[in-house]
């Protein structure tokens, strides 16, 4: 996840979603390492913009495939909010200002 080469990052990060979905040991604790991706500015945003992609499909919707094309469903409140509780817990305080940057980003997209 630290890599000094995007592609090693975005692969990683590929992974941890991989690894987080089949709820593989240490995937969440890895998964709150990779929070701190959010401050990262590397090739335009790249890896952020990819931090941002993955993190919604892990804690807001889920792909689904309509036809020949893949949309997204969002999951229920109750299940957004179970899965960022179940994230929260144990994480480090730099850890919750990550996250908390990463909502904004997603809620400012929304808006």
């Amino acid at each position: 996840i630290m890599s000094k080469s995007v592609t090693d990052v975005l692969e990683s990060m590929r992974f941890l979603s991989c690894a987080v979905r089949f709820q593989l040991p240490a995937a969440q604790g890895s998964m709150r390492k990779m929070l701190a991706l959010i401050w990262d500015d590397r090739e335009s945003g790249r890896v952020k913009k990819e931090l941002l992609e993955t993190f919604e499909l892990l804690f807001i919707s889920e792909p689904i495939q309509v036809g020949r094309s893949t949309k997204r469903k969002v999951y229920s409140e109750q299940m957004i909010a179970a899965k960022l509780i179940d994230l929260v817990s144990g994480s480090s305080l730099s850890e919750l200002t990550s996250l908390e940057a990463i909502i904004g980003e997603l809620v400012s997209e929304d808006g």
